[in-house]
């Protein structure tokens, strides 16, 4: 179990670090390259942090990651205490399970736990065609057409100019040939 939440704390800590990685400029940035201040990014990298700071209801009480030693560092990433985690998996398993995959009612719901919400979150930000991630790509889609749009109009209508200068220029050419001879 403790190799499994590693591996999904390594996997988050990559979107994360994507997320920083984006947010990092500095004067050699290449901003052409990078989404820094994407309010997407800042509400995916929220999301995240609110998914391991959420209190999930467990017999033993309310619970939250950290509890079972998901914490985040100082440099916004996350990190996996196996110790704490086998420590706490010894003491109470159930509460820990609870804490990862959620707690059973007696009426036959369910609470969300740590991989629940997780879950959700990575549905709101990939579902498709409806999320957040794809209707960014398609807005910013929609905005490079546009924009290909009014560069090819505006190519359109400089050639237009140069061909009327160089009509103008032709005629006053043959004015001032004309004019001489």
């Amino acid at each position: 179990i403790g190799g499994k939440i590693s591996s999904l704390v390594d996997n988050i800590n990559n979107v994360l670090k994507f997320i920083k990685d984006q947010n990092s400029l500095n004067e050699k940035s290449d901003t052409s390259r990078t989404l820094g201040g994407d309010s997407l990014l800042q509400s995916i990298e929220s999301r995240i942090r609110q998914s391991v700071f959420a209190s999930v209801k467990t017999d033993a009480g309310a619970m939250r990651a950290g509890d079972i030693g998901i914490t985040f560092q100082r440099n916004g990433m996350l990190q996996f205490d196996q110790a704490k985690f086998e420590s706490e998996l010894s003491k109470n398993y159930k509460a820990v399970t609870q804490v990862l995959t959620g707690k059973y009612t007696p009426g036959g719901g369910k609470t969300n736990g740590f991989i629940d919400i997780l879950d959700e979150t990575a549905k709101i930000f990939l579902a498709n065609p409806s999320g957040a991630i794809t209707n960014r790509k398609s807005g910013l889609q929609n905005q490079i057409n546009q924009i290909d749009r009014q560069i090819s109009n505006r190519q359109r209508i400089v050639q237009q100019k140069e061909e009327v200068l160089k009509a103008k220029f032709a005629r006053l050419e043959e004015t001032i040939s004309a004019e001489l001879s």
